[in-house]
Parts: C-alpha cells; structure tokens; sequence
C-alpha cells in the first residue's frame, strides 16, 4: 500500500504513479475528495467527457457483478488513447471486485474509486491497504494552514490582494469541506474584482 502523504498529494494528483493504478480516495470532506478525484481524472486521460476514455461505475453494481470491473480494465479501447474508471463507493461491498483487479493490475487503465468516510476495517480500505499496487488518499478537513493555502491559490488566480486581518477572518469563517471553501472564496474574489485588493469589510459583507 501507498498511503500519499499530504506534503506529496499535489505532486501524486499531477503525475499519478504508473506502479499504482489502483487509487482509493476517501475521507470525510466529500468537496476535497471530489476534488482529488477530478485532478485524477483529469490526469489520467485526455477527455473527461468521452465515454469511451472514461467509464463510470457504482460501486453497488459491482457488488452484483464483481467480473465487471475486470472486464472494463482490460478493454482494449476502440479508438486508442489512455483510460480510466470512476467508480463511486455506495453502501454495498465491492471489495471483491477491487481485489480480483488489484491480483494483475492494469497496464493502460487507471482506477479511480471515490468513497466517503471509511472506516479502518471497511473491506474496500484493507484491500487497498494491503496492496502495493494501490494507491491511499484520506481526505480530512481543511485545517488552518490548508485554508490559508487556499486563499492564497485563489487570490493569485484572480489577481487580488488580501489584508492580512480579511484573510484570518476568511478563514475562521470556511472549513469542513474543499469545494465550499473554495466556493466562498471565488464569490469574495469576484465581489472585490474592480479593486485589486479584499479588505476586512469585503469579508463581512459577503
């Protein structure tokens, strides 16, 4: 097992490694775990949106037909180009269809499972855990230094400045889950657009 540190997520969900191409995400924060999985994705093939590059799986249906999964991955695709599939954890138990992949992983397919909170004997998560060929990601809350991260990345990206005071407030008020954070954020940023900088009273007003 790969369990991805958080100093090394970044640098895994722009490259992911070929030797893991089994990766679970999970964790509490359901926005930081879409997030990463987007980033996955969108590393993983050319065209998010092309059915044939991308395939989408539920996690209950695999409970049903555990083969599926195996069968999806070494699908040669029509019209060449890399592959994924996105399989979205439900509240059934597909470990078994995980672990069938996970004995001959994939050469030219990468698999992308996204689940909630799991507990540390919740069978989708030993099966990763005891596999070298699968990657671990656990998606918590954004503490104070991730958040500050955060609006620093979305300030640079809208071209803003922020007053120190407006950045703490900002970030005793977000938290809890990524996509949201990110959210509000954006929303402040395009409130101050017209004025180069976010100041303490932007914050409280929106």
């Amino acid at each position: 097992m790969v369990a991805i540190k958080n100093t090394e997520v970044d640098s895994f969900l722009a490259r992911p490694s070929p030797i893991q191409p089994i990766v679970l995400v999970f964790g509490p924060d359901a926005g930081l775990v879409r997030e990463r999985v987007d980033a996955i994705i969108n590393a993983s093939v050319d065209d998010p949106r092309d059915p044939f590059a991308l395939v989408r799986l539920e996690g209950d249906t695999l409970a049903s037909e555990p083969s599926r999964l195996a069968e999806e991955a070494d699908t040669v695709p029509l019209f060449g180009g890399r592959r994924a599939i996105w399989v979205k954890a439900g509240g059934r138990n597909f470990a078994s269809a995980v672990e069938t992949v996970l004995q001959t992983p994939p050469a030219d397919c990468r698999i992308i499972v996204e689940a909630g909170d799991l507990r540390r004997n919740a069978p989708i998560r030993v099966v990763c855990e005891r596999a070298k060929s699968a990657a671990v990601i656990a998606c918590y809350a954004d503490g104070d230094r991730e958040l500050n991260r955060l609006v620093d990345q979305e300030m640079r990206a809208a071209k803003l400045n922020i007053a120190a005071d407006a950045k703490t407030a900002l970030v005793s008020l977000i938290g809890g889950d990524r996509q949201a954070s990110r959210s509000e954020i954006r929303k402040l940023a395009l409130y101050a657009h017209d004025t180069g900088s976010v100041t303490l009273e932007d914050v409280l007003a929106v």
